[in-house]
C-alpha cells in the first residue's frame, strides 16, 4: 500500500486497493454496531498500537472507532446520513464512494475511553477538544497526521475532524511537522514538485 496515496474528492480511486488488512482486536476498538469488526492496514495498526501506548502513559485511552471501509460500506454510510440528515449534510460530511481515505486502510477514526465510557459520537468527541489538542502532537511521532485540521476546510474539502488520523509513515510525518505543513494536500503537492 502506498502510504503517500492521496485520496480525496479530486483524487478518487477507481477500485478497492487496500492491502495487508488485519482485524483490529476488540480490546483496542469500539464495538461496531453494523459490522463484526474493524480492519486496518498492518503497518498502520502497529503504528496505532505504539501511539496508543505512548498516550496511555498520560491516562488517555485511544480506541479505533473506524478503519478500512469497502466501497459498498461507504455507500451505506452515505445513504444513512442522507436519510437521517438530508442530502446536503451527507455531501458535506461523507466522502463519495472512491474518495474516502478509509478505502485504503491507512485512516483511523479515533475514539476515547473516559471513566469506562467510550466516546464515539461526533458531538461527544467535540466536547473533548482539550484532549484532542493534548494528544495531537503525538501523532507525527508515530507516523500519523491529523487529516482534517481546523481552518483548512478549503484545502481538504472537509470540516475539522479532530478524531480522523492518517498514517503516512514517520519520515513523512516528521517532514510535515518540521516544515509546518498542515495538510496532506499541501505535502503531496510539495512532494510531487520535488520529483
Amino acid at each position: 500500500m502506498d502510504k503517500l496515496l492521496l485520496v480525496n474528492k479530486q483524487n478518487p480511486i477507481k477500485k478497492e486497493i487496500a492491502k495487508d488488512l488485519i482485524i483490529v482486536p476488540k480490546e483496542v476498538s469500539t464495538i461496531p454496531y453494523d459490522r463484526p469488526y474493524f480492519k486496518l492496514n498492518r503497518e498502520t495498526y502497529n503504528a496505532f498500537i505504539n501511539l496508543r501506548k505512548d498516550i496511555l502513559k498520560y491516562g488517555i485511552e485511544l480506541l479505533v472507532d473506524d478503519g478500512y471501509r469497502s466501497f459498498e460500506y461507504q455507500k451505506q454510510i452515505y445513504e444513512r446520513f442522507k436519510k437521517e440528515k438530508g442530502e446536503a449534510y451527507a455531501n458535506k460530511i461523507v466522502a463519495p464512494i472512491g474518495s474516502s481515505e478509509h478505502h485504503t486502510g491507512l485512516a483511523i477514526d479515533l475514539s476515547i475511553r473516559i471513566n469506562d465510557k467510550i466516546l464515539e459520537d461526533n458531538d461527544e468527541l467535540f466536547d473533548q477538544l482539550k484532549i484532542f489538542k493534548k494528544i495531537e502532537p503525538f501523532f507525527y511521532r508515530h507516523g500519523f497526521i491529523l487529516r482534517y485540521p481546523e481552518g483548512k476546510e478549503e484545502i481538504t474539502g472537509y470540516p475539522y475532524e479532530p478524531w480522523h488520523i492518517r498514517y503516512i509513515g514517520k519520515e513523512n510525518s516528521h517532514y510535515m511537522k518540521e516544515n509546518n505543513i498542515e495538510t496532506f494536500e499541501e505535502f503531496y503537492t510539495k512532494k510531487i514538485k520535488q520529483i
